[in-house]
């Protein structure tokens, strides 16, 4: 399982979403209501309710602002532990992020089967190892090891990992690259 670098049930991406969800809505419905009451009001307290729809406005703008950073520090620890639990596998092996550790560990299906496939490679002698998720959001990992399926036991750990995330595999040799793609939906 991933860890989160320490961080747990109540992550800050736990508190910035109930954050959002609670009080940034409410202050939302408040605005309008004051923009309503606004429009409605007598000349003479027009002002006044519009300083405080602006005042409104300039506290929610700054919750906005906090929320972003506590998601965009989750995501920072989420990476950096996505990335050390990696390197820990594979110890003396040069690893290329072509993508950014964040962007996998934010999808916990791309966490969980860069997790399993680091595992399941790590038995091999591989020099180098390169991790990407595609545009169209298949997670590819390309090692110089030896084949997955030379290997009964990394081969059997992959078959387990793939059937525990309902995914598919899709394994491309190329010289000395093996290229594995793991693709969302059913294993076969």
């Amino acid at each position: 399982m991933l860890s989160t670098g320490g961080a747990g049930p109540h992550s800050s991406s736990v508190i910035a979403k109930s954050l959002h969800d609670g009080i940034m809505q409410d202050l939302t419905v408040a605005g309008f209501r004051l923009w309503a009451l606004e429009q409605a009001a007598p000349d003479d307290l027009r002002p006044e309710i519009g300083a405080l729809a602006v005042w409104l406005s300039e506290r929610q703008a700054a919750l906005r602002d906090f929320v972003s950073a506590l998601i965009d520090a989750d995501a920072d620890r989420m990476g950096d532990g996505l990335r050390a639990e990696v390197e820990a596998l594979l110890p003396g092996c040069r690893i290329a992020w072509e993508t950014d550790p964040q962007i996998i560990a934010a999808s916990s299906f791309h966490a969980a089967a860069l997790m399993r496939l680091a595992a399941a490679i790590a038995s091999g002698a591989q020099q180098a190892v390169r991790i990407a998720v595609s545009t169209d959001e298949h997670l590819s990992l390309r090692h110089d090891g030896p084949p997955l399926g030379a290997s009964p036991q990394a081969s059997t750990a992959v078959r387990r990992a793939i059937r525990e995330l309902d995914a598919r595999l899709q394994m491309v040799r190329r010289g000395d690259v093996e290229t594995l793609t793991v693709l969302p939906g059913s294993h076969r």
